[in-house]
């Protein structure tokens, strides 16, 4: 993306590795718990064949403070089996920041990049991922350029 990245930046930016993602967004009940009392915002299970790797289904309707009777409205990231077509809203393909040793590590190297040439970096990837940590990180960069320029 830089035309001629410092030295600095290619090597912080690039210990921030990325994963590709699968996400749905549907209607279909059998990605949550049987038990409805058992419903939460973020519900996972563990495949039998890969106990490594969770799938993770978001229940929107109580992240979103839906009303009682409103469609069921869910979001499953990488899900372990096929959704049913009959279910399903739209399909997404999102890069998701890569959280370990490396990217630990990146993240508290910001500061030597960011300013530099005038160059500000935010991103979720900054902190946890969230996409409130992507506004965290904006508001740093905010924050760094009115202390740069004496405000």
């Amino acid at each position: 993306m830089l035309a001629a990245p410092t030295d600095s930046e290619r090597e912080v930016l690039g210990d921030i590795g990325w994963q590709r993602n699968e996400v749905v967004l549907h209607s279909d009940p059998r990605w949550l718990p049987e038990r409805q009392r058992a419903w939460a915002s973020w519900n996972y299970r563990l495949s039998d064949g890969d106990r490594a790797r969770a799938c993770v289904t978001y229940n929107m309707n109580i992240l979103q403070g839906l009303p009682a009777g409103a469609p069921l409205f869910c979001v499953t990231l990488n899900p372990d089996a096929p959704v049913d077509d009959r279910y399903v809203w739209q399909r997404f393909v999102y890069e998701h920041p890569l959280f370990n040793p490396q990217s630990w590590s990146a993240q508290l190297r910001r500061e030597e990049i960011n300013g530099q040439q005038r160059s500000w970096y935010c991103g979720a990837y900054w902190y946890n991922g969230f996409h409130e940590d992507g506004v965290r990180s904006a508001l740093d960069v905010v924050q760094g350029i009115a202390a740069a320029e004496g405000h």
